[in-house]
């Protein structure tokens, strides 16, 4: 069944089964993650960065930004979530939806790019962090088994 309104849970760590009509948050993890609200059962999983999607959140009712598109799953969904409320677009054309991904994907290399450039060359990923990049996506995977 469609979803019209979403209700926002912050995590620490992932939830062994997610529920429909949850937006489950993770800042610490820069995750985002819910079952499509078409109602199809699949997971969608929207990474938090500037090149990427982004939440507001008011205290009460929290919002997803840039749109949710769910181009690799069978019911193609088209949505945004604001203020709690699932507010349903229309699906772009096929070759517009291609363009936008491939001007994301190369806003997200820009990105992280510029991120690990300094004025004196490359800044180093510390081991710590590398353990920390990796832990979490040990997680990702084991919960998508």
């Amino acid at each position: 069944m469609r979803v019209n309104s979403i209700e926002p849970i912050f995590f620490d760590v992932i939830p062994a089964e997610l529920q429909p009509a949850k937006l489950y948050i993770s800042i610490e993890y820069g995750a985002v993650l819910h079952l499509c609200c078409c109602g199809c059962g699949r997971t969608v999983s929207t990474p938090l960065s500037p090149a990427q999607w982004r939440i507001t959140y008011d205290g009460q009712s929290v919002s997803l930004h840039p749109s949710v598109e769910s181009d690799g799953f069978a019911c193609e969904s088209h949505y945004v979530i604001q203020n709690n409320r699932v507010e349903w677009v229309e699906r772009l054309p096929k070759q517009s939806a291609q363009s936008r991904r491939l001007a994301d994907h190369r806003a997200v290399e820009s990105y992280f790019e510029d991120r690990t450039s300094a004025k004196n060359g490359p800044t180093e990923i510390s081991d710590t962090d590398k353990r920390s990049r990796r832990s979490w996506l040990q997680r990702l995977k084991r919960f998508w088994r």
